[in-house]
């Protein structure tokens, strides 16, 4: 059975929900459950990470950059791009920190 993390409960906030797929991204129709992190031994057995590996990241913008004609220069870009793209596939929501 899939289910989704509400990320809290009467209390507390888990603190770790930004980083779980089951928090940032729920799908309609699937069980819910209150907060299974485990503040006293700091883990939740239900964890699934929203965040991409390094390792996937950069085969995105190995594949962007032969996409967009190899070009030289652009490196920076073209990881951010593929940060990007890696982070909206593994369901990862963005946090904006900014105060503007």
């Amino acid at each position: 059975m899939t289910t989704i993390c509400l990320g809290r409960n009467a209390t507390r906030f888990c603190p770790i929900r930004n980083d779980c797929y089951r928090f940032t991204h729920p799908t309609p129709g699937r069980d819910r459950f209150d907060l299974p992190y485990n503040f006293e031994n700091r883990q939740c057995d239900l964890f699934v990470t929203n965040i991409p590996t390094e390792e996937f990241i950069r085969t995105c913008a190995y594949y962007l950059w032969i996409r967009l004609g190899r070009p030289e220069g652009r490196s920076e870009e073209i990881w951010y791009q593929a940060k990007q793209s890696a982070e909206a596939a593994y369901g990862r929501k963005r946090f904006d920190d900014s105060s503007t």
